[in-house]
């Protein structure tokens, strides 16, 4: 089975760090394109914490560029996408990788605790 690779990113027009959320996005797709692998992009509006639950499940890695603190990833309406609120039992066996402030704090151990295996993240604020 190829490897699939989510991809979520904050791209909302109201979002001052819009520009620099879908930089990350588009390297990380041109990383796969690269590297032969499927993508799945997610971004504003659908940016959602169900639309991440239902993808993941198809995915082995999700990607995502968004605000975030100590418990989670938001979307542009400060709503949780994956936090330690949502239901994560999805990243069972899978990956995680935040461009996110803080989300190593506490998002991490949550999500290592259903089994993620492997989480790339800040454990401070990210600056641009």
């Amino acid at each position: 089975m190829m490897t699939k690779i989510l991809v979520a990113y904050n791209d909302s027009q109201a979002e001052d760090a819009r520009l620099f959320f879908e930089s990350c996005a588009d390297d990380v797709k041109q990383c796969c394109f690269d590297n032969g692998l499927e993508f799945t992009s997610i971004c504003s509006p659908n940016l959602t914490e169900e639309n991440i639950c239902e993808n993941i499940q198809s995915h082995k890695l999700c990607f995502i560029a968004a605000h975030g603190d100590a418990y989670g990833v938001y979307n542009e309406n400060d709503e949780d996408v994956v936090s330690t609120r949502t239901t994560n039992y999805g990243f069972n066996g899978k990956g995680f990788y935040a461009v996110s402030c803080s989300c190593g704090q506490e998002l991490c151990g949550e999500l290592l605790r259903i089994g993620l295996k492997i989480f790339i993240g800040y454990n401070d604020e990210f600056r641009i």
